[in-house]
């Protein structure tokens, strides 16, 4: 199996459709080339994921949509996280240094200015948007 076939497992479609136009061209546009997408941003970021930076990476995203882009970054986090977890594997101390909250938290400018920040393998910058999300 090549690379794209197995990253596009994990864009799973959702049986209550798109919740916008631009969240479908969204999708099309990471299934278009899902590996090149992480990679670009891996290259950029390293081993941290911050979905909001991968919103980023969209070319309809404007700041004010992200709701529309939800789906997708979720989609292109779980496909970077398991990337990073194969690559990453034995390096710096091993460890996932993971982060979750609330939008708005405080998050990301915590792990801006994260104590010797190279140490981890994996740096994942997570929202728990929902109590659904908290439950699963």
């Amino acid at each position: 199996m090549d690379e794209k076939t197995k990253v596009l497992a994990y864009i799973r479609e959702h049986s209550n459709g798109y919740f916008s136009d631009i969240e479908e061209r969204a999708f099309i546009f990471l299934k278009n080339d899902p590996v090149q997408l992480r990679d670009n941003y891996v290259k950029d970021y390293k081993n941290e994921i911050n979905p909001d930076a991968m919103r980023k990476l969209f070319p309809e995203y404007e700041g004010y949509n992200t709701r529309d882009f939800d789906r997708a970054v979720g989609a292109l986090t779980e496909i970077t996280y398991n990337h990073l977890l194969e690559t990453e594997i034995g390096k710096q101390n091993n460890t996932v240094f993971f982060t979750a909250g609330g939008s708005g938290s405080g998050k990301s400018r915590n792990i801006t200015f994260l104590p010797e920040k190279s140490k981890y393998a994996i740096i994942l910058d997570a929202t728990f948007s929902s109590n659904n999300a908290v439950n699963y």
